[in-house]
């Protein structure tokens, strides 16, 4: 079941302190409801809301005007927008790819790029996409190296295809990756030549050198089913919050744990990873002298001296 952020805050909010009960009624129900998707821009008729919300179909169309401009109503195309929906969401990377999968679908470019630009100019989102032949693409909203190589792909009975990843590629508080068809291609700000296409696997992405030895030492380890361009997005996101992280560190992060419980799946190599970058931060800042402004005297503890949280247990999820 998806969730959905609604702020406790939207009961203070002036414009809805000024809407009646049956306007309220409506405003959480367009933002609840199982048809919202993360775009928050999404299609539904008439038909649906009033046997969901138990209003008459000629009651709901004047009570959907009347919700601008916090929600549009397109009824030329049954379409529906919270305008304000992808602000109050979890805008990880991940999410804002999904948010371009729903664009995908709209069949009205005009709708789309009036949702890109609106998230850009009052909430300064930039949703990753480009505009292609009659449809929305995806990008990527990272910058891009211009020493780049194809993401590492593998084949045979490891190779994660479509749903794969699952459970075991989830983040801790990020939800679940997105979903893609095995065959897809994600295209970047590079050439597009530099994307194709492999059978029943997903389709490259253009990475640095950096990146790529990473991916590829990833691959490696046991327990980690690798996922192509899913793990790139976790380990664009992950360096965002560890800058430091390199294949030197991830490394003597193996090393340091070889001869213990073998991990299941790779949520357990994440968060050793984690918990690794944390130790090597906090002993960085130990020999600067310092820690939270303060001066700090003890002896320096490396990272491998620290250990991690028991074994065995579940950091999938």
């Amino acid at each position: 079941m998806p969730e959905r952020a609604f702020l406790t805050e939207t009961w203070d909010d002036d414009w809805f302190h000024g809407l009646s009960r049956d306007q309220r009624y409506l405003f959480i129900y367009l933002w609840t409801n199982g048809r919202c998707n993360q775009a928050g821009f999404y299609h539904i008729n008439l038909a649906t809301m009033a046997f969901e919300t138990k209003f008459t179909e000629e009651e709901l169309p004047r009570l959907l005007r009347s919700l601008s401009p916090k929600v549009e109503w397109y009824p030329e195309h049954n379409y529906v927008w919270v305008k304000n929906f992808i602000k109050w969401q979890a805008k990880s990377p991940k999410f804002l790819i999904a948010v371009a999968r729903c664009l995908k679908n709209v069949r009205n470019n005009g709708l789309a790029r009036e949702i890109i630009n609106y998230n850009l100019r009052e909430h300064s989102i930039s949703i990753p996409y480009e505009e292609g032949a009659g449809m929305v693409s995806i990008g990527y909203q990272y910058p891009i190296d211009t020493s780049l190589t194809p993401i590492p792909s593998i084949s045979g009975p490891d190779a994660d295809t479509g749903n794969s990843a699952g459970k075991e590629d989830r983040v801790r508080g990020r939800g679940k990756p997105p979903n893609r068809p095995a065959g897809a291609v994600i295209e970047t700000a590079g050439e597009s030549g530099s994307s194709e296409t492999h059978e029943g696997k997903i389709g490259l992405a253009t990475v640095t050198a950096e990146e790529s030895g990473l991916l590829e030492f990833l691959k490696s380890l046991e327990g980690w089913r690798f996922a192509g361009a899913d793990d790139l997005v976790w380990l664009r996101e992950f360096r965002q919050d560890w800058p430091d992280f390199s294949l030197l560190l991830a490394k003597a992060c193996r090393d340091y744990h070889s001869g213990r419980v073998k991990p299941k799946h790779k949520g357990i190599w994440k968060k050793r990873f984690h918990v690794w970058m944390n130790h090597d931060r906090q002993f960085k800042e130990e020999r600067s002298g310092k820690i939270g402004g303060r001066e700090h005297h003890s002896r320096p503890v490396r990272a491998y001296e620290w250990d991690e949280n028991p074994e065995g247990a579940d950091f999938s999820t």
